[in-house]
């Protein structure tokens, strides 16, 4: 349980630049797309997560963060 904790985190540092680009464009949107922005950038967010925790072919083995 603690390696999918780690692997979690691994991954949001891997799309870090990603997630920034996706909160800068929200903060620029307004109503009704904004709301849809925040739903598919965090489905989007969950897909990508999950398939890279429960990928058992994965030769990614997350880094030690200092």
């Amino acid at each position: 349980m603690i390696s999918k904790f780690k692997k979690i985190r691994f991954e949001i540092g891997r799309v870090g630049f990603t997630l920034g680009a996706s909160c800068i464009t929200i903060l620029t949107l307004s109503g009704q797309t904004k709301k849809w922005a925040i739903i598919f950038t965090v489905i989007a967010l969950t897909l990508h997560v999950t398939n890279a925790v429960f990928d058992s072919d994965s030769n990614d083995k997350p880094k030690p963060i200092k």
